[in-house]
């Protein structure tokens, strides 16, 4: 039985154990805009993957896993679950895994409402289009990484359930 739980719990470690890290990406304001958008607003953007980038990752586009985007220009929000919505994302890292060069474009089908965050390869800049609004800034975007806390409720529930299957299958054979 103890055996069986010590069992049951290193196998629940790496669930409790995982984190995701939610990458930031602020714009700064705007240097020139026309209505709707105004100086005030910049573009942000925000990924989340399910560790941390990994250090010289060479530029161009990002083959990792990104569970979730969004991406706001001040007046539009384009995200993962936006209908027809394209996300291109190319990124290189340096030695310690922080972002220093990317490029990141989200645009519809129509490309009514582009978005880009440009970094020092292409020129630093950030602008958006939808329809005939248009903004930029001429400075390069600010990341910061963050880690998720895992909920740890996960783990035991998933846990508890895999004691309760052991005990009954126990029952059974002895």
């Amino acid at each position: 039985m103890k055996r069986t739980i010590a069992a049951l719990a290193l196998l629940a470690m790496p669930l409790a154990a995982s984190a995701s890290v939610v990458y930031t990406a602020n714009g700064g304001p705007y240097t020139s805009a026309t209505a709707p958008y105004t100086t005030s607003m910049g573009i942000t953007f925000q990924f989340v993957s399910p560790s941390t980038l990994a250090p010289n990752i060479a530029y161009g586009t990002y083959g990792g896993t990104v569970s979730s985007w969004t991406m706001n220009d001040g007046v539009y929000t384009l995200n993962n679950s936006t209908s027809g919505v394209t996300l291109s994302l190319m990124l290189a890292t340096d030695a310690t895994g922080a972002i220093n060069n990317w490029r990141v474009e989200a645009y519809t089908s129509n490309f009514s409402n582009d978005m880009m965050l440009l970094g020092p390869v292409d020129g630093p800049m950030s602008s958006t289009s939808g329809g005939n609004a248009s903004a930029m800034n001429n400075t390069l975007a600010s990341w910061t990484s963050s880690s998720t806390v895992p909920e740890p409720g996960t783990a035991f529930l998933f846990l508890g359930g895999l004691s309760a299957l052991g005990l009954t299958a126990r029952r059974r054979f002895f």
